[in-house]
């Protein structure tokens, strides 16, 4: 069946965010006392899964929940200077052209990403949907699914993480894995996506 429906995530696949996340990072390790990111690292830290830099950084379990949310307090000053993924505003335009229904699915705060949308002056987007979760993706996007009606068959989901593929798996939706995001492509070919794509214009390639 024709997917109909794209659904990106925003960190990373179409927001170029990832340095401000690791800085705001930094910032909450200063301010309470655990290992921060070293800014030489940052790769090391691409492949892992989210308990594992957790551990790594020594964040006690208790604090992660609080600490998502003063990292999203943090990244609302940085919105301002964030930019689009070179190429994807090009790739977004046409696709909303073709008449494909688009929408973001992000575990960063919805007004963090309406002042992106905003700066950028891109109206493309039919829905936004924000939510954090601690038991992974999966049961966020099937809620998203459930609550904007989405079949599952007509759905292609772009994300840049190995959770996303995962998520979708168990969501039983496709998936296409960027690899100019957080995780690498060897890793992301490990978890076995529909699609791995190395530009943003090879996006246009599968859906036009």
């Amino acid at each position: 069946m024709k997917k109909t429906t794209i659904i990106f995530d925003f960190d990373g696949t179409i927001a170029d965010s990832i340095p401000f996340i690791f800085k705001a990072a930094r910032e909450l390790a200063k301010k309470y006392g655990f290992t921060p990111p070293p800014e030489a690292e940052i790769d090391s830290f691409k492949d892992k899964p989210p308990m594992e830099i957790i551990k790594r950084l020594k964040i006690p379990l208790y604090k992660v929940p609080f600490l998502i949310v003063e990292g999203q307090q943090l990244l609302h000053k940085y919105m301002k200077n964030v930019g689009y993924v070179k190429g994807m505003r090009k790739v977004l335009e046409s696709l909303h052209t073709k008449g494909y229904t688009l929408g973001l699915l992000t575990s960063n705060s919805k007004e963090n990403v309406e002042i992106f949308l905003h700066k950028q002056d891109l109206r493309v987007f039919d829905f936004v949907y924000s939510e954090r979760s601690l038991f992974g993706k999966a049961p966020v996007l099937e809620k998203m699914m459930r609550k904007f009606n989405l079949k599952k068959e007509e759905v292609m989901y772009v994300g840049d993480e190995v959770r996303d593929v995962d998520a979708c798996k168990k969501a039983r939706v496709d998936v296409v894995s960027v690899t100019w995001g957080f995780s690498s492509k060897p890793i992301l070919k490990e978890h076995e996506p529909n699609h791995i794509v190395d530009k943003p214009e090879e996006l246009l390639k599968l859906f036009v």
